[in-house]
């Protein structure tokens, strides 16, 4: 009797381990843990069937519990096999055949409870000991051993494909594999002997709780654990980046294959926490700070360059357990950057030296166009003869379309600077569009083409925008069409969209029939210095540069410029740009141009009491300068030098004075610094009149102290608008 209940109390145990063992797999989320929990619980069953046994006290409570006995062995054998094949994951296997094992071995379990009327599985005999009677097993029937065939059947089958799984696995994996197979050894083993013994009391049903725990622990926890800190190992040294762990009193705990291969010569002392004498130990130091973060670039004995970051280990508790190194690899990149770095140096140098070129460019055409345009002014200004006026007309004309070359290729420098800047201002969109398009009635009609424009007068009256700008995009795309158009006509649509009532979209197409564009053309048509169909066009002149900039400026304003072209029959262009409405009242009908009134040259103030200085190295320029301010009736000074200029200013008190920059030593900024140094002039008011007309000077004259900025060539209108803007008030005298 003692033994019966030793042997309960055993069952007991191992059933609690196996309940715990239940709970705590509860959690976790691999695909066998469902199976694995269901294996426990029919497990759990068979130890209490077992003691069940023990205790029984009667033949019918004896053949029920061997009945839940055997019962509950189908189900472990079953959910045995059901494991195996997810644990090995032949899922596919598993959903395939598992109704149909499931299917056997419920009909099994039915023959089995059948038993307590037929009496065909098995016999409860009584015999004595001496702790008294006792139930046991005896007379097998077929029917009996055919179950222990069909129990064995299927846990030897899910023996079977984990024994396949772990020869086919790599040597990592071969010990998850290897563990199942003991435990389900050992459990196979025991229960054969309990067969063969022919023992009262089936004590390695006691096994179960072992083999549970033993299966949850190997399966969940340590293999897991141990496979991922074995793939971890690996992963880490096959890593591009080094790793190097430390615990809380600065100790080296591990490093890499990446650490290994790059820092030799460092590991030894390392590791021994011998930290002198290389830059190195700079790392170590910061590893025994309290830095939340530290980055040192470093180059090892070999030339190679490394970014070393340290970074502190913390818990989900906030408790420090140590720091890493995280060390990259940086030789490419830093390599890479060096090279970015010159090709940046040697971007920048052309830049430089593009810009260099540009101003002398610049400066060098403008001066002689200065020379032309100046002296060519005051011909219109001053002769009666036809002829000659005609002449000078197309004097004027040429030199514009000279001028307009030179602002096209100092344009796109500004574009492609970055530097070029739209200035909003209120504009009335009727005066803009009627001085462009009389401005280029003549060139069209000299060829012969009928030059119409078609304008909606509702148009808002007064615009925000850049005028300016809006009227060189206007112009170059009339320029491009009267030049690609040999006969026939270009006609221009000014129209609106309403995008709200603050804005509207101003909308200009023009259409020619002209030569037409490809489509092929058509995909390069706004490319820089690309100019289309070269063999039949080589004669027409200009840069390639115009619809490149047109583009540029339509986009900076947030518009849009779209093409349709048919060779042969001419090309429509689009243009939208959106603009603020200041004024809603409708412009109104087109009317004529001021640009068609031809009216004489009248002067719009006298001077006669103001005095000013002009230098400039180039006589001709001083020419055209003391020309086209005639009418003025300013007393003017020359000087042909900075020094001589210097020298006037100690002298002579000037109302104004108009300084070339570009002169020989000194040239016009260094002469401008000496006169504001000493001398009767240290106030006068200075303007630039310069032909370096790059982009950017302006604000950079502005920024050495130059008071107004002119370039060349200039205008008449605008040099007596800059002497009416400096000279003292007093001694203007407006012209009415």
């Amino acid at each position: 009797m003692v033994t019966k209940i030793v042997f309960a109390i055993v069952n007991l145990i191992s059933v609690l381990v196996l309940n715990g063992c239940i709970l705590r797999i509860h959690h976790y989320q691999f695909n066998f843990v469902k199976i694995l929990r269901r294996l426990m619980m029919a497990a759990a069953m068979t130890v209490i069937s077992n003691s069940m046994i023990a205790l029984s006290g009667g033949m019918i409570f004896a053949e029920v519990s061997y009945i839940l006995f055997y019962v509950s062995m189908d189900w472990v054998s079953f959910y045995l096999w059901s494991f195996c094949l997810k644990y090995t994951d032949h899922n596919n296997l598993f959903n395939k055949l598992h109704r149909l094992v499931a299917l056997l071995l419920f009909a099994d379990s039915i023959s089995l409870i059948l038993n307590l009327v037929f009496k065909h599985e098995f016999s409860v005999y009584t015999a004595l000991d001496n702790e008294g009677t006792l139930y046991y097993l005896a007379r097998a029937t077929s029917l009996y051993n055919s179950h222990l065939i069909l129990d064995y059947i299927v846990i030897g089958a899910g023996v079977i494909f984990v024994i396949s799984k772990m020869i086919k696995s790599h040597s990592y994996y071969r010990f998850r594999y290897a563990i199942v197979l003991t435990v389900f050894g050992l459990l196979i083993v025991l229960n054969y002997m309990y067969i063969i013994l022919n023992m009262y009391l089936d004590w390695s049903v006691l096994l179960y709780a072992i083999a549970g725990a033993t299966l949850y622990f190997m399966t969940i926890i340590y293999t897991p654990g141990r496979l991922r800190n074995r793939m971890m190992s690996h992963a880490v040294d096959d890593m591009d980046e080094g790793l190097i762990l430390f615990d809380i009193d600065g100790n080296c705990a591990y490093y890499n294959e990446f650490v290994k291969r790059n820092f030799a010569d460092e590991l030894d002392r390392v590791i021994a926490g011998d930290h002198s004498a290389s830059s190195y130990d700079r790392l170590i130091e910061v590893s025994r700070t309290d830095v939340s973060q530290a980055v040192i670039y470093y180059e090892n004995n070999v030339g190679s360059n490394f970014r070393i970051r340290l970074e502190p280990l913390i818990d989900a508790k906030e408790h420090n357990l140590g720091s890493f190194f995280l060390i990259e690899d940086i030789t490419e990149e830093t390599r890479m950057m060096n090279e970015l770095k010159e090709a940046r140096e040697a971007a920048d140098k052309a830049s430089e030296y593009k810009s260099t070129f540009l101003a002398n460019m610049s400066h060098e055409i403008r001066t002689p166009i200065n020379a032309v345009l100046g002296m060519n002014e005051m011909i219109l200004r001053e002769c009666e003869d036809k002829d000659i006026l005609s002449y000078a007309e197309n004097i004027k004309a040429s030199g514009g379309a000279l001028l307009d070359l030179i602002n096209d290729i100092l344009d796109f420098s500004k574009i492609e600077a970055g530097k070029m800047e739209l200035i909003d201002n209120e504009y009335g969109p009727k005066n803009m569009i009627k001085d462009t398009y009389m401005m280029l009635r003549r060139r069209a009609t000299d060829k012969g083409l009928r030059f119409g424009i078609k304008f909606d007068e509702e148009i808002p009256a007064v615009l925000l925008g850049d005028e300016k700008r809006i009227r060189q995009v206007l112009s170059n795309i009339l320029s491009n069409a009267i030049k690609y158009t040999k006969e026939g006509s270009v006609n221009t649509v000014i129209r609106f969209e309403r995008i709200d009532d603050d804005n509207i979209s101003l909308v200009m197409e023009i259409s020619d029939t002209g030569i037409g564009i490809s489509e092929e053309n058509q995909k390069v048509l706004f490319d820089s210095f690309q100019r289309v169909d070269m063999e039949h066009n080589r004669n027409i002149e200009g840069t390639g540069l115009g619809l490149a900039i047109t583009k540029q400026i339509v986009e900076m304003m947030q518009g849009s410029i779209t093409v349709t072209s048919e060779v042969g029959k001419g090309s429509n262009f689009t243009v939208s740009i959106p603009q603020r409405v200041l004024d809603n009242k409708p412009s109104g009908k087109l009317g004529a141009s001021t640009a068609e009134m031809k009216e004489k040259y009248k002067v719009t103030f006298t001077a006669p009491d103001a005095k000013i200085l002009v230098v400039d190295d180039v006589e001709l320029n001083i020419m055209v300068v003391t020309g086209l301010l005639k009418n003025t009736k300013v007393m003017i000074d020359s000087a042909t030098k900075g020094m001589e200029a210097y020298e006037m200013c100690k002298n002579i008190k000037y109302d104004l004075i108009l300084m070339d920059h570009m002169m020989p030593y000194p040239d016009g900024v260094e002469t401008f610094r000496m006169i504001r140094e000493e001398g009767l002039n240290k106030d006068t008011k200075v303007v630039v009149l310069t032909a370096n007309a790059i982009s950017g000077v302006e604000e950079e004259y502005r920024a050495i102290g130059f008071d107004g900025y002119l370039s060349k060539p200039v205008k008449g209108a605008d040099l007596e608008g800059m002497l009416e803007q400096f000279l003292p008030k007093e001694l203007v005298i407006m012209e009415e």
